[in-house]
């Protein structure tokens, strides 16, 4: 078999299964519903894959695979702290804008009513999320020791605030118009930044900062 074809069938299938997964969920989906809507036979994607579990977690590892190309790329991509942080909302607001744009993992799992009965999603979920919280931590951590962050913040809540506030975003993207979610997330960036800022390093504007400890942060 040619390999570029090879490997055009496996992401078609990749993709036919995060829809039906999406759509019906994934105990409302079966290998039959993926065959029909590839066009393939149930034995062509028992060639590509083992079975319904092993798609679904191939799934999840594209969608985290999309994430890490679309947002996390540019965000490792900025200068200083602030700079990746400003990048890590715009990124997520330009993603949450396009109509076809990879659901979070978050969403997925919602929308596929995955309730984690496998130990092999739950490794997966926690894996992304680690990796996750620890980009922002070591930015937020960077920050500080380079004079750009507070050091009064403690840098794992705020980190796992920022990705809740922009999860719960995204999982609102489908509710509102584009344009209420794009100035949602830019008042989120606005007011986190705003409680990063260390009193010698005023945000524009020089906007007067009052100290607040961490649970005290203003992140909506």
């Amino acid at each position: 078999m040619n390999e570029k074809v090879d490997l055009k069938t496996r992401s078609a299938i990749i993709d036919a299964s995060m829809s039906l997964f999406a759509r019906r969920g994934y105990h409302g989906t079966s290998i039959s519903h993926i065959a029909q809507m590839t066009g393939l036979t149930k034995g062509a994607l028992y060639w590509y894959f083992k079975g319904k579990e092993d798609l679904f977690l191939t799934v999840l590892d594209t969608i985290r695979e999309n994430w890490q190309q679309t947002v996390m790329a540019r965000v490792e991509g900025a200068s200083g702290s602030i700079g990746k942080l400003e990048q890590l909302f715009d990124a997520t607001s330009e993603m949450a804008a396009q109509d076809d744009h990879p659901y979070s993992m978050h969403l997925f799992l919602i929308s596929a009513g995955a309730q984690l009965e496998m130990k092999e999603f739950e490794d997966a979920i926690r894996a992304a999320y680690t990796c996750y919280v620890g980009v922002i931590i070591d930015i937020i951590k960077t920050g500080q020791e380079e004079g750009e962050i507070r050091r009064d913040i403690d840098a794992e809540f705020a980190a796992v605030g920022l990705i809740g506030c922009l999860e719960g975003i995204i999982l609102q993207a489908r509710l509102h118009p584009s344009a209420t979610v794009a100035a949602a997330i830019a008042e989120m960036k606005r007011q986190f930044l705003r409680s990063l800022y260390i009193p010698s390093n005023p945000p524009p504007k020089k906007e007067k900062i009052a100290r607040r400890s961490i649970d005290q942060l203003n992140l909506f």
